[in-house]
């Protein structure tokens, strides 16, 4: 039985919602991918891929006679390529890391919170006679780190208490540390797992039904790594639990899509044209 997802939160928002915003762009990147490719070289570049020229004709067709749309069939299965080739749309960071900068930003306000306590009067000199001749590019209160408790602008007196730190860099690099605490990076196989349960779902559209056998031998047929309808009726299942409004949206955008039509069924694929003199990589 699949797990329900973490309930932890990032940057204010739940790590669902966070995974899916990285998967809603991973996928809008991937389908204009798509468009700009098949426009540049037709639908070639994507069918040089196929593994198993046959079986996938064979099952590409079972599914375009069923009421599939192929152009929509034809996009799941650049999703899943991209997927396989691990390309997402933007580089995410790994949490080693993440903990490893901010560890050096709070290594770097101690020693600035060092120098500071250590060569207190000659800074302020320092800091006084740049700011009387041209503070830029900084204004005048960011050269002091520390802030008197009544004038912001004036630094402590030598000798007297170090005033709370209410404004400065040092307060700004360490919110930044907090930041990075709050980071979460998914796995990059979750955010791409729309990819392998598309055609699914897209096949419960047009037909009613998931069709894993069919979308097995296709999938498999296309990367040519093994593809059981049973890892895919689990992957699809999962999915469903984990990405629930991501799941959901998708079905609607897939609806849409394959309803605009006239209601005829769409022409079956001109394979020989298609694939044209590209050797076939299964023989």
């Amino acid at each position: 039985m699949a797990s329900a997802p973490s309930r932890k939160h990032g940057l204010g928002l739940l790590n669902e919602d966070l995974e899916e915003w990285l998967m809603l762009e991973d996928m809008n990147l991937d389908a204009l991918t798509f468009d700009v490719e098949r426009e540049k070289k037709g639908l070639g570049f994507l069918v040089a891929e196929v593994r198993d020229r046959k079986t996938f004709q064979e099952s590409f067709d079972r599914l375009v006679r069923k009421g599939c749309r192929p152009d929509i069939l034809f996009l799941g299965l650049h999703y899943l390529l991209r997927s396989e080739l691990h390309e997402v749309s933007c580089p995410l960071p790994g949490k080693r890391e993440i903990l490893s900068l901010a560890t050096r930003l709070r290594k770097t306000v101690e020693d600035i919170r060092a120098f500071e306590k250590k060569y207190a009067e000659a800074h302020r000199l320092r800091v006084s006679t740049l700011c009387i001749h041209d503070p830029r590019p900084y204004d005048y209160e960011l050269f002091f780190n520390a802030r008197n408790s009544f004038s912001p602008w004036i630094p402590a007196l030598p000798g007297s208490p170090i005033p709370e730190e209410i404004r400065g860099f040092t307060v700004d690099i360490l919110a930044y540390a907090e930041m990075l605490q709050s980071w979460w990076t998914p796995r990059s196989d979750a955010v791409k797992s729309y990819a392998a349960i598309y055609n699914c779902a897209y096949a419960k559209v047009a037909t009613g039904k998931p069709q894993f056998s069919i979308v097995s031998d296709l999938n498999t047929s296309f990367i040519g790594k093994s593809i059981q309808p049973d890892t895919l009726r689990k992957n699809l299942s999962r999915f469903q639990q984990r990405n629930r409004q991501f799941y959901l949206q998708m079905v609607s955008n897939l609806r849409s899509e394959h309803g605009a039509t006239d209601g005829t069924l769409p022409e079956p694929v001109d394979w020989p044209k298609l694939f044209g003199s590209k050797a076939d990589k299964s023989k």
